[in-house]
């Protein structure tokens, strides 16, 4: 794409997929190939602004590793490789609920899927605990 490109002017779709490939998006580069309606201006790529990937997290992350650590802090048998462990099982056992801000999802949740949550999450970390330290005690 030639650096006297305007802002709002559009690139072909060739321009555009070989701007992906050359910053090292491969299906970025895809994406835009096969695309009508969505265009790479020069520094204005979708992964490098602002409003970026590293926005969108796991709701449930921060809430099971805090919580895990909470309920194990007290036991010295428990190590740092444990806990990782503990909240990995008990994030694997949750259903995946991206988000940008955590507020986004709670906004649009009903009390009872509020509660739903809490409770699912309650369980996922107890089970996850019990099993990491039965399977530590094991080996």
């Amino acid at each position: 794409m030639s650096a006297d490109m305007h802002r709002g002017q559009r690139a072909s779709r060739g321009n555009q997929a070989n701007h992906a490939l050359k910053a090292g998006y491969k299906g970025a580069a895809d994406f835009f190939a096969t695309q009508h309606k969505f265009f790479l201006l020069p520094g204005r790529h979708p992964y490098k602004t602002r409003m970026s990937i590293e926005q969108i997290h796991n709701y449930y992350e921060r809430l099971v590793v805090d919580e895990v650590v909470r309920r194990v802090r007290d036991n010295s048998d428990v190590t740092a490789d444990m806990v990782a462990d503990m909240a990995c099982v008990a994030l694997n056992r949750l259903p995946p609920r991206y988000v940008r801000h955590d507020v986004d999802l709670v906004f649009y949740l009903t009390e009872v899927e509020r509660h739903q949550n809490e409770v699912a999450m309650d369980t996922a970390i107890t089970d996850s605990i019990s099993l990491v330290l039965a399977r530590n005690r094991l080996t």
